[in-house]
């Protein structure tokens, strides 16, 4: 294995891990858009070397998702502005039209996704009424247990939040924007 069985750690990490450890580090700009290309080439292989056609169309599913999640969080590709940094849209043009292709969709590479992508962001306000944001789902109810005490100016059946229980255990972390970020 490749862990390291004292510190309970892999010791060799694979492509997705290493685009999560780089992917907010401005100096190592080059290793995440490494990495997620990496990510998408493998599933791209693996769906080609799959022996039903449900595992193929699945796995180059997936590669074309990693890719679509690469360009929606950093549509320009860039890097760490350095005269050493690769450009990395001829690489991930090429590997878009590689996924498509085999799709049996029409190869529009990195330009085509870009467009897609686009196109969904103004969809969006356009689904709504009159351009106004659609109203929030209605609040579900909560189901009474017959098990939970009632206490005094709570709903009868509801159990009481717990101050302190678990607080922000599973808060959403907001992703920190880079010196490069330009939005």
């Amino acid at each position: 294995t490749f862990r390291d069985a004292k510190k309970k750690t892999n010791i060799v990490w694979g492509w997705n891990q290493l685009s999560k450890m780089t992917a907010n580090k401005p100096q190592f700009h080059s290793n995440f858009y490494e990495a997620r290309y990496n990510i998408a080439l493998t599933l791209y292989k693996m769906g080609l070397s799959q022996k039903t056609a449900d595992a193929k169309k699945k796995n180059l599913a997936r590669a074309e998702e990693a890719l679509l999640l690469t360009l929606k969080l950093y549509p320009k590709l860039e890097g760490d502005g350095t005269p050493a940094q690769k450009d990395f849209r001829p690489d991930f043009d090429g590997l878009i039209k590689l996924i498509q292709k085999a799709n049996g969709k029409k190869e529009q590479g990195l330009a085509g996704m870009l467009k897609a992508i686009e196109d969904q962001k103004q969809a969006a306000p356009a689904a709504t009424a009159g351009g106004k944001p659609a109203p929030p789902p209605p609040a579900k109810k909560p189901t009474p247990t017959a098990d939970a005490p009632a206490t005094k100016g709570a709903a009868p059946g509801i159990k009481p939040a717990v101050p302190g229980a678990n607080a922000g255990a599973n808060a959403a972390v907001p992703p920190t924007k880079t010196a490069t970020d330009k939005k």
